[in-house]
């Protein structure tokens, strides 16, 4: 089975500085499982799905099946004992005609046989198992979880913890203290087989305070560098002529051929090449150079002594280490090895390329490192060490070394992270003893100094910490708008030796919802009418810098109307009839909204409008509601029946 999780989030969390979610879900795929065969006893049998079957006894089966949650625990140190919810996933492998049934358990962590391997599982040495029944486990071994069914049809069907059952499935979970999972899957009755392959992989979903899961990027020493010498080397007639250049390095693989040097020596940085995170070579083009063009980067081996102390006025075609002197761009493969492929198109002078070289610096034993530009199919010409530019133009090394003591913090240096953020981790340094003891101090505080810090020595290998007030009494409550540091001492028991750690930080920000402007009322007539809508947001760039719009009409009884576009802060109603009208804009920048409404008047004439929007009675004698009392009511209200007569008896004789 592969080793894999994915997330979704349930609450999305800061995108560019993600911290704890209140509420995040965690799919993690099985480790590894086996099933065991009463039939044979002492093998390990090939099946390579998951089986239960409790049959005529021996004709029975039973499977394990283990999950590691101990990474999901080092990102999320809040999440050990307080997962919220939980499920099993499994997806059948055999078509049925009737439903099955089966039983999960769970192996106690007190049973302390966690350390079992699906290579090597067998009905007698399975952890827990009662070998002589064809369902049961070891009393007291073991926590009976739940029954589920297999519906039919059953072939690649999903089947999910009952909704009931899932209580006890998280009980379970929260009482786990090595972050393995064994579940032991046993037949109801029935027989069956489980798929184990990629795309129907069973899954544990947890659902709790669970984070995004990044590494963090730039996080050790720093160290850059200068080349210190540089030199382009041209062939043909010139293969034994040094034809140094104040400005530039060129590369071309035609004509006579042209190669450039660039040395770096580091012997003063005092860099661990065995230690580093990465190292990246930048180099910036001395003019600039039209159409689509591309140069290798190549590195000297360290292995390869000769001419390694060449000089700017001395190297050439014939002298140059690594160079193939019959080839126009090739380098000797024995003595050479490609880093990369500087590719552009329309390239202007100054412009940067950045190499990644880290394989080259971590050869390394002298503290000298040599790099060659060539095989250009047009003539290029990069900046050399001196160049008068400057040190934008000058050839560099930017390398990161791992810090000797803790590493991979979470929160990444410099991370916004809610003040909700529930807890510190980080990896323990290898101090390449057997077993050994690291006992972390770790400190929290306002400021980056361990004397105005809170302190808290935790146990043995450590990786996480809560941020409470019992572990750090001045500052484990955050403070929103506040900017923390924090430390891990790394204490090896073994030697008495402190590894001290580098100080790192992360900034408290609770997102707010935006701010939403949807503009002001209008009383507009005619009809139809496209009317303007103005709107406005405003937000604090968290989690994102992005955030979505959409205007909605509000159900208030007015006739439809229609919006187009509905997803920009300005956009047009068109109103078609009379009516009083409210309309929506939210804003939701992927963890919290904000909305406001306008209300929009819109009537058959001013009159018409004027009231829609007070809600006035007309005056009484405003027969035709054109908001005037004239001879117009009169007429309307006189003339039509001038002169009728209603005296049905006399006819008003």
């Amino acid at each position: 089975m592969s080793t894999s999780y994915r997330f979704w989030f349930v609450v999305a969390v800061c995108l560019a500085v993600s911290g704890l979610a209140a509420a995040g879900t965690a799919e993690i795929a099985a480790v590894q499982g086996k099933a065991a065969d009463a039939r044979t006893p002492n093998e390990v049998i090939g099946e390579t799905r998951l089986a239960t079957r409790s049959a005529t006894w021996p004709d029975a089966k039973k499977s394990w099946l283990q999950f590691d949650l101990s990474d999901l625990y080092f990102k999320n140190p809040g999440l050990r004992g307080h997962i919220t919810n939980a499920k099993l996933v499994f997806y059948g492998a055999k078509s049925e005609t009737g439903a099955k049934t089966y039983a999960v358990s769970g192996l106690n962590d007190s049973a302390n046989l966690e350390n079992w391997t699906a290579a090597a599982l067998t009905w007698n040495n399975a952890p827990a198992n009662d070998t002589a029944s064809p369902t049961a486990l070891a009393a007291g071994l073991t926590t009976a979880l739940y029954t589920g069914t297999v519906d039919v049809p059953c072939l690649d069907v999903k089947s999910e913890t009952p909704e009931a059952a899932r209580a006890a499935l998280t009980d379970f979970l929260n009482t786990d203290t090595d972050g393995k999972i064994t579940f032991i899957l046993t037949a109801g009755g029935t027989s069956y087989l489980w798929n184990v392959g990629e795309a129907l992989e069973p899954k544990l979903v947890i659902e709790g305070a669970i984070a995004q899961s990044y590494e963090c990027e730039g996080v050790g020493i720093p160290f850059s560098a200068y080349a210190a010498v540089s030199c382009r080397v041209e062939g043909a007639t010139y293969a034994n002529t040094n034809r140094t250049d104040s400005s530039k390095l060129s590369v071309r693989a035609s004509s006579n051929g042209v190669k450039s040097w660039i040395k770096f020596d580091l012997r003063e940085l005092g860099i661990d090449p065995n230690n580093l995170k990465s190292a990246t070579l930048r180099v910036a083009l001395h003019a600039g150079k039209g159409g689509s063009q591309t140069c290798e980067v190549s590195a000297v081996n360290d292995n390869y002594r000769t001419n390694i102390n060449w000089g700017e006025t001395d190297i050439t075609w014939n002298n140059a280490p690594g160079n193939d002197t019959s080839s126009l761009g090739l380098l000797n493969p024995a003595q050479t090895t490609l880093m990369g492929t500087i590719a552009f198109t329309d390239g202007l002078a100054g412009q940067q390329f950045f190499i990644d070289v880290l394989p080259a610096l971590q050869a390394d034993t002298d503290g000298i490192v040599q790099f060659v530009l060539h095989n250009s199919p047009n003539l290029l010409d990069f900046a050399t060490h001196d160049h008068p530019s400057g040190a934008e133009y000058w050839p560099r090394l930017d390398i990161l070394q791992a810090p000797y003591g803790a590493d991979k913090p979470y929160p990444c240096p410099g991370q916004v992270v809610p003040s909700t953020l529930a807890g510190l981790s980080w990896a323990n340094p290898d101090v390449n003893d057997i077993n050994p003891q690291i006992c972390p101090t770790v400190y929290l505080g306002t400021e980056p100094n361990r004397l105005k810090m809170d302190s808290v020595l935790l146990p043995v290998n450590a990786e996480s910490v809560l941020i409470n007030t019992a572990n750090f009494p001045r500052f484990g409550s955050l403070v929103n708008k506040q900017t923390y540091y924090w430390i891990v001492d790394c204490r090896n028991e073994k030697t008495g030796k402190v590894i001290p750690g580098l100080v790192w930080s992360f900034y408290v920000n609770n997102n707010e919802a935006p701010v939403v402007e949807a503009g002001n009322p209008q009383v507009l007539w005619g009809l139809p009418k496209a009317v303007a809508l103005d709107g406005s947001v405003t937000d604090d760039g968290l989690p994102s810098s992005s955030y979505t719009v959409l205007w909605t009409q509000v159900d208030n009884g007015a006739p439809a109307a229609v919006i187009s576009p509905a997803d920009a802060e300005d956009t047009t109603v068109t109103i078609t009839q009379r009516g009083d009208y409210l309309f929506k804009l939210t804003a939701d920048d992927g963890e919290a909204q904000g909305s406001d409404t306008v209300r929009v008047v819109v009537g058959e004439t001013p009159c018409d409008a004027s009231h829609l929007s007070s809600g006035a009675a007309y005056a009484p004698g405003d027969v035709n509601k054109d908001c005037i009392v004239n001879l117009e009511d009169f007429a309307l209200l006189i003339a039509p029946n001038w002169m009728d007569c209603t005296d049905e008896l006399t006819l008003c004789q």
